[in-house]
């Protein structure tokens, strides 16, 4: 993992859309650093963007990152 994707598992929070779609939001408490990082990173790093988004599925695998639509798509790992 790079340093920019453990970073994006600290500032965001996934907010469910419906059954296995996603939309990353920055987390609620954060300083106007790190939220200004988040969008960074979300618009310059979308390959790291999504290895962060990534670590944070747990019984989830990632299928597709759109980064224009900023949306997630998972798959339920058995």
């Amino acid at each position: 993992m790079s340093i920019v994707s453990e970073h994006v598992m600290e500032l965001v929070q996934l907010t469910q859309i419906s059954e296995n779609t996603y939309r990353p939001l920055p987390k609620q408490n954060l300083s106007e650093r790190e939220l200004n990082l988040f969008w960074r990173y979300h618009g310059r790093f979308p390959n790291d963007f999504a290895l962060g988004l990534n670590g944070l599925l747990d019984n989830e695998r990632l299928i597709e990152y759109d980064h224009l639509t900023n949306t997630l798509i998972t798959e339920t790992v058995s």
